[in-house]
């Protein structure tokens, strides 16, 4: 099948988006953390950047380590393929010459049922997919032919590789599916340094129950129940990173003053909505310092935000070759569009954990310049 080709404007806004989300996941895996039992002071826990090459230089000193992402909305992204691809080459790479054990990584993927299946069957109908997941061998119902005696029915909503990949079938809005998609299907460890992942999903929840997502991610596994870690202060280790359109300034400005309208951000919400995916929640977190204020009214006492504009000129600080690669490649004759687009979507973060830890983690998720 071909792919379409889209006109410069797009790709660099994909461009963009890719980059900033690899580098904190890159970034993740590669800090040390109080946590891991580890020094703290391993240089890359502060070095992020968006090149392939870079980062998966700095994965050497990604050892001994356990860490948990959970992407929310996952659709069809392939982020978990390229960093098990990373870790199996460094870990062959130093198999002569180490004999600790690399990043240890389990990727949970939640989404629609239907979405899920979909996906399944991508992974196991397409060789390099099927390969790179764990045991080579692609993904299968979670139940199917078990014999440890640890799962005693078949899940016919969630997939599972041999080792670190989970893909769960359930509905964001139901605070109790994905408790037992992360503590029961996926059995992850709230002790251990997790990050919550969210790209273009919030947006198009209705606000309140957006907030709900966040209030359960700031607060899961802190709770009573099996798997559950009771009373622990300070709280366990996690973050969240987010991707989202967002409309400019202030809504009740908007209203009295014809100038401060965001004209562009309206007609981009005309056109979502005229496709069948309105932006349900935008109202509510128009401009980044909405966004801030919603992740700390919902449990993330240290949060931040930025447009894309702002992210986008931090990736072109950090790593101004690719920079200058990606304008060769996909030239444009004006800015201006480019740079108001990119201004209509916001990274946001939040994290919560031990002081130390924390600003550790801060310096991974925080694109602010």
């Amino acid at each position: 099948r071909r792919v379409p080709r889209h006109p410069p404007l797009i790709n660099r806004g994909y461009h963009a988006r890719v980059a900033t989300v690899r580098a904190v996941l890159d970034a993740f895996l590669d800090a040390t953390f109080d946590a891991d039992g580890q020094s703290a002071s391993s240089p890359a826990a502060t070095s992020r950047h968006g090149d392939d090459r870079v980062a998966e230089a700095r994965h050497e000193n990604a050892f001994g380590k356990r860490r948990q992402i959970v992407s929310l909305g996952a659709g069809f992204d392939t982020s978990y393929f390229r960093l098990r691809t990373m870790l199996t080459r460094r870990r062959e790479e130093t198999l002569e010459k180490e004999t600790r054990q690399p990043c240890s990584l389990t990727f949970v993927e939640i989404d629609h049922k239907a979405v899920i299946e979909e996906k399944a069957g991508i992974v196991n109908a397409t060789p390099e997919l099927r390969n790179a997941c764990v045991g080579g061998d692609g993904v299968r119902r979670m139940g199917e032919n078990e014999s440890d005696g640890l799962l005693q029915k078949e899940n016919k909503n969630a997939f599972a590789d041999g080792g670190g990949y989970v893909m769960c079938g359930c509905d964001l809005r139901d605070a109790r599916a994905l408790d037992a998609a992360l503590s029961d299907t996926a059995r992850l460890d709230p002790n251990v340094p997790t990050l919550f992942l969210s790209e273009c999903c919030l947006a198009y929840l209705e606000a309140e129950e957006a907030s709900e997502v966040l209030r359960w991610a700031a607060s899961w596994g802190e709770g009573e129940g099996e798997g559950k870690s009771l009373d622990l202060k300070p709280p366990p280790l996690r973050a969240y990173f987010a991707y989202d359109p967002s409309l400019i300034g202030d809504a009740n400005d908007s209203k009295t003053n014809e100038s401060a309208r965001d004209r562009f951000g309206e007609q981009m919400l005309l056109n979502l909505r005229a496709r069948g995916c309105p932006l349900l929640g935008a109202e509510k977190t128009r401009g980044v310092a909405k966004h801030v204020e919603r992740a700390r009214r919902n449990g993330w006492e240290i949060a931040g935000a930025v447009d894309m504009l702002a992210a986008s000129k931090r990736l072109a600080y950090e790593n101004p070759s690719e920079s200058r690669r990606v304008a060769f490649i996909e030239p444009l004759d004006e800015l201006e569009e480019y740079e108001l687009i990119q201004a209509h979507y916001v990274v946001s973060w939040g994290v919560r954990g031990a002081d130390d830890d924390a600003a550790r983690l801060l310096r991974v998720v925080d694109r602010s310049a």
